[in-house]
């Protein structure tokens, strides 16, 4: 991602996305981007990542009771709606949708001010529930 202020507001397709990124891990420990902030120490993040269990578990719950399922086509506007959801809940200031011709992606973006970042990609939809596992 070497030019940051690239307009996100066209389709890109899944391989851009991917290298793009977004910072998930703070979608599910909102208290982990203002605590990793330039000046915070590991104790800061770790506090952070211990206060905010209890609700990251409910997230997690959540999103996991949502089946959505890219391989069924099956609720894939809702989970896309979720995760923007979740993005926005958690401080990203940018989450939206992109199209790429099959299932959207989300790109969102976090400002906490850090000198160094990170892109990260996950797929957001559920694997189909399978009551043998």
């Amino acid at each position: 991602m070497a030019d940051q202020g690239r307009n996100t507001t066209e389709s890109i397709d899944r391989r851009t996305m991917m290298k793009a990124g977004g910072a998930a891990v703070a979608l599910l420990t909102p208290g982990l981007a203002q605590a990793a902030s330039a000046d915070a120490d590991r104790a800061a993040v770790l506090k952070a990542i211990d206060a905010d269990q209890p609700a990251s578990v409910q997230r997690l719950a959540d999103w996991i009771k949502l089946p959505s399922i890219a391989a069924e086509q099956r609720n894939i506007d809702e989970g896309v709606a979720h995760m923007i959801a979740l993005a926005r809940d958690t401080g990203f200031q940018t989450a939206k949708a992109i199209p790429t011709g099959g299932v959207p992606s989300v790109f969102a973006t976090l400002d906490a001010g850090a000198k160094h970042w990170v892109g990260v990609y996950f797929m957001y939809d559920v694997k189909q529930f399978d009551p043998a596992e």
